[in-house]
């Protein structure tokens, strides 16, 4: 599956009404799936697989993995912190997509 097959799936699941705790484990579990994706150069592709990857976690409530891809993803966007809208050397696509 690729990255937009793995996130249909999820969004389909929410969309048929699943219960939170459903939601959540298959929010880790696409993460991971996501994350395995990653190949670790700092391209647009791998930002977009990183991002979802951090979204799916935050969403889950794991918010030391949701750290941890925050963390990869300002490395690779050469930025302090990707939140802050005042530090301009993240990419503002990025950016607007990760908040």
């Amino acid at each position: 599956m690729d990255n937009n097959d793995l996130i249909a799936s999820f969004l389909l699941l929410e969309e048929q009404g699943a219960d939170m705790a459903e939601l959540e484990k298959k929010a880790s579990q696409t993460a991971c799936k996501l994350e395995a994706m990653a190949v670790g150069l700092a391209c647009g592709t791998e930002h977009v697989l990183l991002i979802n990857t951090a979204s799916l976690y935050l969403y889950a409530n794991n918010l030391k993995q949701y750290r941890r891809i925050k963390g990869i993803i300002e490395v690779s966007l050469a930025c302090n912190d990707v939140l802050e809208l005042r530090d301009n050397r993240g990419n503002d696509f990025y950016r607007y997509h990760f908040v």
